[in-house]
């Protein structure tokens, strides 16, 4: 993901790193000794973080395959254990400087040598900060303030992660912590050294080494000023710019800059990075759970909630993969260890004890007054790794494991899950997750041979499809669980999402089934239409090699009104000899959308390549843009085309009649041979003829010449309808392409949706100022969550707020059926042609449209006779077109298309078909 992508768990990390490195620096900057530190057997960055080795990014690429994923998750796990070798092999490319600075080997007096690479990072443990910061103030060194900014920062980014589990947390409530109070150790020497302006003469004799702990009153001060007490919504990650301290003072000793420092990672601070980890998570559940309660309740489709939601859950990826390589290693690659370890420091901080035991207890074994130790299980997911735990115990290769209907009991879908005690809602939870389990397992194996592969997974080679599943999250991960049998943290809390999903939506959960089956259906009947209103030879404007891949498509859809892949999974159970009902797609409608989702963007390229290549809804654009500024008499009104203004608005007038909106019929005349692909000397030419203004040099030079040569088509053809939309191209690749690739953002891009999004916020309030329907508006475009800085950076909450508004604005881009709106300007175009052909057969011939797929060009000569005819008549008769004393010189042929536009969309009541079927 983008580095500007900013998560509680990543802030976290750099402040931590920004905090350690400048401590050192500053240090070694006045003479303090590298000898209290060790060198790091990896390399950082500047954020410090792990640097890649050349083989840990040839793995990173390959990662895009699914087939080889778990492969290349091992693969990970050797490099890091052999990172310092290959990061040695790495730094033999380059020279090595050494060198050597004075100081004193305790920070209290005394120098000795210390030998230093300058291209080496060193490990600061964090019981060398009080040190360190005694150290500084005895010498006098300037602490600024934005030092006690970031320092503050980071004991409220440490506290917040802990907060959760008070009501009402005061001072005492993290004494316990080693990784706060050795922070507010540091801030207490600092603070008294700047309110004094001095080294503070009454700070404790034992201040600043390794068992020292701030006075009572220090502590009381420190979180008053902090203001523990504060929301997370004003001190979340999205509020949080980037704190820049400036260069440590004092007299250099050395190249000091070139030195790298990182925080030493001990265990207990391992396990804090775990815990931001957990707020990033519960804080985005929440933020799905909310989404999904939006769509339960109708404010937003079910496109707008599963990408949305299958976006957060690659957000979470890279943070999670983190973790596996930095900190799961120091708990010997133990999962239950980890979590285990998380658990009794939490168990310590709530009750003032520790837990001993023996691994965890199992979450059947708890009571439900037992809310300490039921809080932290549900906070750390415990009863999910015991469910799935469980489930990798039945994995075995070659075989599907089946679940028992009822062997857990009954799930009940119209239950209050939210408000039910633990232990009653972990057992539907484990229930949910039995019955779902096999659906998946048999869901990764769908696609992969070209025997059982479906019409809609993409071909990589002659023999592999890659499984289209795969564009949903959650499947990807069940893959590599049911193929390694290894419960990963990631899979916990991929199946978490989905119980909150059905939590959410209860019995209505089956929602998204129902609206992928009906979305298919409705573009199939679209696509099977065309045939009996198109031409039936389209050849000279569509290639029969489209048509193939129109019936593949068509193919594709009916696979999923019929459910194919539901079929496919049931009869390799009854293959088996078991009875087998799957359940997974109706309790899956994220699933359910990420699917409809690619349906909808293959069928958009599609509609819109169909209809460029006929016109029709260009042609009939321009057509509108005249009968409403030049075909209408003064008693009659101008037409409305509801559908229309829809076009218009999602691709901009610009796109539609390649400039500014047609003023008047020379206007309309000149943007419809441009955007039908007229060369500039012809468009000259229709501008200029019958009247007396001065020709342009280009057509006089070719008025000069005897044999002079006239190309009627411009080099760059007709011009056709383009997608505008900036989410879209966000999620193609994926969706569309590869489904194992990633989404991929980048800043511009959402800066330009963030403008976009508030420029039609603020149209959409005016609209509500007016008493018109722009408070459904308003409430549609509105970003939950805004920046409250100007530093280019998101955190994940606040991406996918943008992501949801985004989503929601363009599901019309989406939803939008060109097709059937190019089916009907077909029928208009037809209707235009039938009342104006005896009048063009007797001026031009039988011949001037040749067929019905040159139906569009009906327009073209009816703008060109209303402006030539009314240019005549201002040039030969003397009759002014504009201004004072004007006569009316509307043509009659524009006229009657107009009255033919306007009976048609009374008659058919088509004007807003398109409109209307978005809103249902």
């Amino acid at each position: 993901m983008s580095t500007f992508i900013r998560s509680k768990y990543q802030q976290y990390k750099r402040d931590t790193h920004k905090l350690a490195e400048w401590l050192a620096r500053a240090a070694i900057q006045n003479g303090y000794s590298l000898g209290g530190f060790s060198e790091a057997d990896q390399s950082f960055d500047d954020d410090g973080n792990q640097k890649r080795t050349a083989n840990q990014v040839k793995n990173a690429k390959k990662k895009a395959k699914a087939k080889a994923k778990a492969q290349k998750q091992a693969q990970a796990q050797a490099l890091y254990e052999n990172s310092a070798a290959a990061n040695d092999q790495d730094q033999d490319d380059g020279p090595k400087t050494e060198g050597t600075l004075m100081g004193a080997s305790n920070g209290a007096g005394g120098s000795s040598a210390s030998t230093y690479s300058t291209n080496k990072t060193y490990l600061i443990p964090s019981n060398q900060y009080p040190i360190i910061a005694q150290y500084l103030v005895d010498r006098s060194v300037r602490i600024p303030a934005e030092l006690m900014q970031l320092l503050d920062r980071c004991i409220r980014l440490r506290c917040s992660c802990l907060r959760r589990f008070f009501e009402n947390p005061d001072a005492s409530t993290f004494t316990h912590a080693h990784f706060i109070s050795v922070l507010a150790n540091v801030r207490t020497i600092f603070s008294e050294y700047r309110a004094g302006h001095q080294k503070p003469s009454s700070a404790p004799s034992n201040i600043g080494h390794d068992n020292a702990e701030p006075t009572d009153a220090a502590w009381t001060n420190m979180f008053a000023e902090l203001a523990l007490e504060a929301d997370d919504d004003d001190n979340g990650p999205e509020n949080l710019p980037d704190i820049f301290v400036p260069e440590p003072s004092g007299p250099a000793r050395g190249p000091t800059p070139q030195l790298k420092f990182v925080p030493q990672p001990d265990r207990e601070e391992l396990v804090i990075r775990m815990l931001a980890f957990f707020e990033d998570m519960h804080n985005v559940r929440d933020e799905i759970q909310a989404l999904w309660n939006r769509y339960k309740i109708g404010e937003i489709d079910l496109i707008t909630a599963s990408v949305t939601t299958n976006t957060a859950l690659e957000l979470l990826r890279a943070s999670h993969d983190d973790i596996m390589r930095t900190i799961l290693p120091a708990f010997d690659n133990n999962l239950p260890m980890l979590l285990g370890v998380v658990y009794n420091l939490l168990y310590t901080m709530i009750r003032g004890t520790g837990y001993h035991m023996d691994g965890l207890p199992l979450f059947k074994h708890l009571s439900d007054s037992d809310v300490t130790r039921t809080a932290i299980f549900d906070h750390l997911l415990i009863p999910l790794l015991q469910i799935l735990g469980g489930m990798s115990d039945v994995i075995v290769d070659g075989r599907v494991p089946v679940y028992r209907p009822g062997h857990f009991g009954t799930y009940d879908p119209c239950l209050d899950f939210h408000n039910l005690p633990f232990t009653r809602r972990w057992d539907q939870s484990l229930i949910l997750m039995s019955e779902t389990f096999t659906d998946y397992f048999l869901l990764a194996a769908i696609g992969e041979r070209r025997g059982d592969a479906l019409p809609s997974a993409p071909i990589i080679d002659d023999d592999t499809h890659t499984n289209i599943f795969f564009i949903d999250e959650i499947a990807l991960e069940m893959n590599r669980f049911s193929r390694t049998k290894e419960v990963s943290l990631l899979v916990m809390i991929y199946c978490q999402i989905f119980i909150d999903v059905n939590f959410t939506l209860g019995k209505s959960v089956d929602r998204g089934l129902k609206a992928l089956k009906q979305g298919a259906s409705d573009m199939i009947s679209t696509l099977k239409r065309r045939r009996q209103i198109e031409p039936a030879d389209t050849s000279s404007v569509w290639h029969p090699n489209n048509e193939r891949s129109v019936s593949q498509f068509i193919s594709e859809l009916e696979s999923w009104v019929t459910m194919a892949p539901l079929t496919l999974i049931e009869q390799t159970i009854r293959n088996k000899g078991y009875s087998f009902r799957s359940k997974l797609f109706e309790r899956d409608p994220k699933l359910c959308g990420v699917l409809l989702f690619r349906l909808r963007l293959k069928y958009q390229h599609l509609a819109l390549e169909i209809a460029n290549a006929f016109g029709t809804v260009l042609a009939s654009a321009h057509l509108l843009a005249a009968c409403q500024h030049s075909g209408t008499l003064p008693e009659e009104t101008a037409p409305h085309w509801e559908d229309m203004d829809v076009v218009l608005d999602l691709h901009g007038k610009d796109d539609v009649f390649g400039g500014k909106y047609p003023k008047n019929v020379d206007d309309s005349l000149v943007s419809f041979l441009h955007m039908a692909g007229y060369s500039k000397e012809v468009q000259g030419a229709a501008k200029h003829v019958f009247t007396d203004s001065p020709l342009p040099k280009y057509l006089q030079d070719l008025k000069d010449k005897k044999n002079r040569k006239i190309d009627a088509r411009s080099k760059s053809g007709p011009k056709g309808l383009t997608d505008h939309s900036q989410i879209v191209p966000l999620f193609f690749g994926k969706y569309v392409g590869d489904p194992v690739a990633g989404t991929t953002f980048n800043l511009n891009a959402l800066e330009t949706l963030l403008s976009d999004i508030r420029r039609d916020q603020e149209r959409a309030e005016r609209t509500a100022a007016a008493g018109s329907r722009g408070d459904r508006r308003k409430e549609r475009y509105e970003i939950r969550r805004e920046r409250k800085h100007r530093s280019p950076k998101f955190s994940i909450l606040q991406l996918l707020s943008v992501l949801e508004t985004g989503l929601a604005a363009e599901t019309t881009s989406v939803r939008f059926d060109y097709i059937s709106m190019h089916l009907q300007c077909l029928g208009l175009l037809r209707q235009v042609k039938l009342s104006a052909d005896d009048y063009f057969v007797s001026k031009i011939g039988s011949k001037y449209i040749e067929n019905h797929c040159q139906l569009p060009f009906i327009v073209g000569y009816i703008l060109q006779y209303a402006a030539f005819s009314g240019r005549a008549a201002e040039r030969v008769l003397g009759i002014k077109r504009e201004g004072r004393n004007a006569m009316d010189t509307r043509s009659k042929r524009l006229v009657d298309a107009t009255r033919v536009v306007r009976d048609f969309l009374a008659r058919t009541r088509e004007g807003s078909a398109e409109v209307d079927r978005m809103r249902m």
